[in-house]
């Protein structure tokens, strides 16, 4: 157990590492190249830091672990709002200084994606190919700002170029990594799937979305956050069917009903945020964190 502490330690210091270096080089390739902070924090951002839900949603599917699945792109997306929320309770300013828009757009994309996986869990239907819709919500909601600039011949593009490549290497690579120490740790200490993948996999497949998000707000890059963490919750719905794919059977006629518990959680989660944003209700913000810890604790007992 001790062995996989220390390449859990290890492998999460090269996320978070790796998520400073790629926030940094986002910000400045979106500078150089004119489009909004929201829309790079999507394109690359989100992208990038949800390859471990991904590699985790594949493996789970051919491995026939539906619960661990739905569960961690679930959890994920409800540590992410938490955390969201959290930080713009810390950073009050930070609805003040993004694209409202764009995040009203992506929250009620959330919010939609959300109710049609409620559905799907409560009616025991295969809705996942719905969340096929991502490339179009992508187009509508992200558009480009500004004139391009190109890297040709550049050579701080050419610089930006190889510091983005490390960085994504080192997220990718520190994330597998991260997965499976955390899945090993998970074994020995003997908890189901559906509390694994809600708390313990989501948690660590979160971790690169974390870190690159506070590094965001600590540089001021708020559209970057925002473009992440909303992004990154969207994408995740699409993860579902991909991973069904991979999947003998739709995946909602076996998996745990417990799934709904956390969904509910979400959805209202959401709901709060969507209301702090519209009527600057700062303490409403602090109720998502105690509605996680509340859903964790009963699928903690078995409920």
């Amino acid at each position: 157990m001790l062995f996989w502490l220390m390449i859990f330690l290890l492998s999460s210091a090269g996320v978070i590492g790796g998520g400073i270096s790629l926030e940094r080089v986002t910000e400045e390739w979106a500078e150089r190249s004119g489009v909004t902070k929201e829309w790079a924090g999507f394109l690359i951002l989100s992208i990038v830091t949800s390859t471990p839900e991904f590699a985790t949603a594949i493996s789970g599917a051919v491995n026939n672990y539906p619960d661990l699945v739905i569960g961690d792109i679930l959890g994920g997306n409800f540590f992410n709002i938490v955390v969201f929320s959290l930080f713009s309770f810390l950073w009050y300013d930070l609805f003040r200084c993004i694209n409202k828009r764009v995040t009203y757009e992506l929250i009620a994309w959330n919010i939609a994606f959300n109710i049609i996986l409620i559905f799907a869990l409560y009616f025991r239907m295969n809705l996942f190919p719905v969340f096929l819709l991502y490339p179009f919500v992508a187009m509508r909601v992200f558009e480009r700002s500004g004139d391009k600039t190109s890297f040709e011949g550049d050579n701080g593009g050419r610089r930006l170029k190889y510091y983005f490549i490390f960085a994504i290497t080192l997220v990718i690579g520190s994330g597998y990594f991260l997965i499976v120490s955390g899945a090993q740790l998970s074994e020995l200490m003997n908890l189901s799937n559906t509390f694994i993948g809600t708390l313990f996999v989501a948690i660590v497949t979160s971790a690169p979305e974390l870190s690159t998000s506070f590094t965001a707000l600590l540089r001021k890059a708020h559209g970057l956050c925002v473009g992440n963490v909303l992004g990154s919750n969207v994408l995740n719905f699409f993860i579902l069917p991909i991973a069904a794919f991979f999947f003998k059977d739709p995946m909602v006629k076996v998996s745990s009903q417990a799934h709904m518990l956390t969904a509910m959680g979400l959805l209202i989660s959401s709901l709060l945020l969507f209301v702090s944003l519209s009527f600057a209700f700062k303490k409403i913000r602090l109720f998502p964190v105690l509605i996680y810890l509340m859903v964790i604790s009963l699928l903690g007992k078995g409920v």
